[in-house]
């Protein structure tokens, strides 16, 4: 240890232990806008964090470790590189202990890893106390993958380009989501390759902002789309049924969030919600309502 360090950790001792929630997120509305030369897509799209989160632990330790059951292999996990970034980019010694208690699918479009990734990546800064920049928490989340970003912020936030370019969104749609994924997951990168071929899906996304703002139930369900359904009903044909069964159980609208392959129902009626939610849980191996998030509110 040299001798910054050792001034470091004298002088700003980092906190023991602290607890995060890392909440999923739904895509309210995706389109394509095009695909580089290096093959990334660009996007437009609107994203909502919700209720529904993994739980994560952090202390300190000499190494870094990443625990979430067998879920995951710890050294491609978005935790682990986040914590590897963080340590690079401060320079500290030591290393932290993560344990992830794993409640957002993985394979479903709802950002698990994209939101763990940033918890961690935030966490870290307040237990050790190093007050780094937003523009540089941003670059390093953007070095993960491109829904970190939004993760940093969470809320309802518009992204445009690789999905790094934020601006929030006020979203005044009372909505009460009922999130369902079936057994089969689809693959991110599969659903990008197979939307190329299948041709561009149109999203009024300019459209959509304004439904939420306003509030507007009707525009938004008239105005939003996904863009990665069609390639998704492909690879996933039970993303289909889906949405079938929870517009019969009642839902007043139904879409696949990111590339799937779970679907999420909006629900007007509360006791309506509840009774779908019970039947549907007979079904599907994943049900589950829940409710926009808006940090610091």
């Amino acid at each position: 240890m040299d001798l910054l360090s050792i001034i470091y950790v004298i002088i700003c001792p980092m906190k023991k232990q602290t607890t995060v929630q890392s909440y999923a997120k739904l895509n309210l509305a995706l389109a394509i806008t095009g695909v580089g030369q290096s093959g990334f897509h660009s996007v437009d799209m609107i994203m909502q964090e919700v209720s529904l989160h993994d739980t994560i632990t952090l202390q300190p330790a000499d190494t870094i470790f990443v625990d979430c059951g067998d879920v995951c292999e710890m050294h491609r996990n978005t935790a682990y590189k986040a914590a590897q970034l963080f340590f690079a980019q401060t320079g500290l010694p030591g290393g932290v202990s993560i344990h992830i208690q794993k409640r957002i699918p993985a394979q479903g479009g709802l950002g698990g890893g994209s939101s763990n990734a940033a918890a961690v990546l935030l966490a870290l800064d307040n237990m050790f106390e190093t007050a780094l920049p937003q523009n540089t928490l941003a670059v390093l989340a953007g070095q993960i993958g491109s829904d970190v970003p939004f993760f940093l912020h969470g809320g309802c936030m518009r992204a445009q380009g690789r999905g790094e370019a934020l601006s929030s969104l006020p979203n005044n749609l009372d909505a009460q989501y009922l999130l369902v994924k079936p057994d089969a997951g689809v693959g991110t990168a599969r659903a990008y390759q197979l939307s190329d071929a299948l041709g561009p899906v149109h999203v009024e996304i300019d459209q959509v902002a304004d439904a939420l703002r306003q509030g507007d139930a009707a525009a938004y369900f008239s105005s939003t789309g996904n863009a990665l359904y069609p390639a998704a009903q492909q690879l996933c044909p039970p993303v289909s049924r889906t949405v079938d069964d929870l517009k019969q159980a009642g839902a007043d609208f139904a879409m696949m969030t990111g590339s799937g392959s779970c679907v999420f129902g909006i629900f007007t009626d509360p006791a309506l919600l509840q009774q779908a939610e019970t039947v549907l849980k007979s079904r599907y191996p994943f049900v589950q309502s829940v409710h926009n998030v808006f940090r610091g509110r």
